[in-house]
């Protein structure tokens, strides 16, 4: 059986989310990532610590 590849797009277009895109922006850049690997990795990474917050 194959995975199907699952994806998300995502629009900075609301006040503020130039602030965030930059930040994203250069975290990527900063570990050598594309900005969709990097915003992959952060939300995997906040999903992680909502779980362990909830731990405790």
């Amino acid at each position: 059986m194959t995975t199907q590849k699952k994806r998300i797009n995502l629009y900075f277009a609301e006040e503020g989310d130039d602030v965030l895109y930059e930040a994203v922006s250069s975290l990527a850049a900063k570990e050598k990532r594309s900005l969709s690997q990097m915003a992959k990795f952060l939300i995997a990474e906040g999903i992680e610590a909502r779980k362990n917050k909830e731990k405790t």
